[in-house]
């Protein structure tokens, strides 16, 4: 027998626009715990998509990899800000943020042939980044 939480997770399925992950929650309480965060955690319930917040997650996401990879190297932890790096790159391989901070690492850490490789990258996708010029041209002047 279906209890009214029962046929309301049901009735939540077919509503356009809204995901129902976890219908065991109320609207009421998916409500307020939506309010209360700038976008749900994805084990929230009847939310509806919204691009822009999606936008701004990601962003957030990669800030905080990229936060936490200069802590680790503060540290000198550079074997875990590399690998920090990496789970950044896999969500976002286009970082700028990212992917600068990972041709630093090589740099300072002997890889000079994987360094110049980015920079060749980054100077592709940035040809007017003087920056990212001038250190492709530093290692080219050392014959790699």
């Amino acid at each position: 027998m279906l209890n009214a939480m029962s046929l309301e997770a049901i009735n939540s399925y077919s509503k356009p626009n809204e995901i129902s992950i976890n219908p065991i929650l109320s609207p009421t309480l998916s409500n307020r715990i939506m309010d209360s965060y700038p976008f749900p955690p994805v084990s929230m319930t009847f939310f509806k998509f919204d691009i822009k917040k999606a936008n701004y997650v990601m962003s957030e996401i990669i800030c905080l990899y990229y936060n936490l990879s200069l802590l680790d190297v503060k540290k000198q932890d550079h074997k875990n800000a590399k690998k920090i790096l990496d789970q950044g790159l896999k969500i976002d391989l286009n970082n700028e943020s990212l992917v600068i901070s990972l041709a630093y690492h090589n740099l300072n850490s002997g890889r000079l042939e994987k360094t110049k490789n980015i920079f060749m990258m980054l100077v592709e996708l940035y040809p007017n980044n003087s920056k990212y010029l001038s250190n492709l041209q530093r290692l080219n002047s050392i014959g790699l």
